[in-house]
């Protein structure tokens, strides 16, 4: 991501505690589906 680009904040959020699992910035034309299997890794 350069200068004047958006960037993405994906969010992987406990339910109960409300709390933040996992988090992965992206260039904002990433889709949900594209970052969502960095979550596994």
């Amino acid at each position: 991501m350069g200068n004047g680009e958006f960037g993405k904040l994906h969010l992987v959020v406990d339910i109960k505690t409300r709390g933040i699992i996992a988090a992965e910035l992206s260039a904002s034309n990433m889709t949900d589906g594209e970052v969502l299997p960095n979550f596994f890794k």
